[in-house]
């Protein structure tokens, strides 16, 4: 103690000379090695010891330092088993980021194969159906006759879109009486029946006959333009009321393009 007082008074008193200065740094050099003994020590005492799944050596399932070595350790994930850094294929810069970002884990190689092999098997499953399913369609598609595969020209649908688009704002109304007049009198009268002539504009309809007309035969269908397609949407969720309307046999229907009235037959045949 006397000698270290000494020492420091020297120091302190500005004047050391050079066999002071080397005492100074012995000195200093015993303190940073006593310093890293309590560290190991106290990682000693704080660590967690374990042995590897792998290698079966002890290693530190947690690390309290900021150095890493062969016998520091990782724990899985999954199913928490504990492998050294080399065993896992990691290094101290793997660990420190692994554990310093709680959004990423580690998993080791026997869950990573467990989840692989679960996945392998949804996704055989998910192609099995799928492969039933293009069988099925290619069934279908050969019960498709050669004359409606050939009518599948692209000028054909669209024009059979343009004529759908148009038709939105239209509806037919079918066995209502030739007067010789356009009808558009009457058509009011049923909109008004129907309750729904307060929120179409009546004033604005336009009606025309479909087809030709013949000498006592049936009354031709009457087509029916609004302004919106939303108002004949109206009309044709009222359209079942027709069947309390004074004059019987009148219905309403929707305004179908050519290709939806072929597909509406086909399918009332096959029933």
């Amino acid at each position: 103690m006397e000698k270290s007082a000494h020492l420091v008074q020297e120091f302190m008193s500005g004047l050391p000379d050079l066999k002071t200065v080397v005492k100074l740094k012995i000195m200093t050099h015993r303190l940073k090695i006593a310093l890293n003994w309590c560290k190991e020590f106290k990682k000693s005492l704080l660590s967690k010891r374990a042995e590897c799944c792998s290698c079966f050596a002890a290693v530190y399932a947690e690390n309290v330092t900021s150095s890493f070595s062969d016998k520091d350790a990782i724990d899985c994930f999954v199913c928490g088993a504990t492998y050294s850094l080399a065993c896992a294929g990691l290094n101290g810069k793997d660990t420190r980021v692994l554990r310093s970002k709680r959004n990423i884990k580690w998993t080791c190689l026997a869950c990573c194969s467990s989840d692989i092999s679960a996945y392998l098997k949804s996704l055989t499953s998910v192609i099995s159906l799928l492969q039933k399913e293009i069988s099925e369609l290619k069934d279908k598609l050969d019960r498709v006759s050669p004359a409606q595969t050939a009518s599948f020209d692209m000028e054909d649908i669209i024009h059979e879109l343009e004529q759908r688009t148009t038709k939105k704002t239209n509806f037919v109304i079918f066995n209502m009486a030739e007067d010789g007049s356009n009808g558009s009198a009457k058509v009011a009268d049923i909109l008004a029946f129907l309750n729904v002539a307060p929120q179409i504009d009546t004033n604005n309809l336009k009606t025309l006959r479909l087809g030709r007309m013949a000498v006592g035969g049936k009354p031709r269908p009457l087509r029916v333009t609004l302004l919106t397609a939303d108002d004949v949407k109206l009309v044709l969720r009222c359209a079942n009321k027709m069947k309390a309307y004074p004059t019987p046999k009148i219905f309403i229907s929707r305004d179908l393009a050519p290709r939806q009235v072929e597909n509406k037959n086909r399918v009332l045949e096959e029933f």
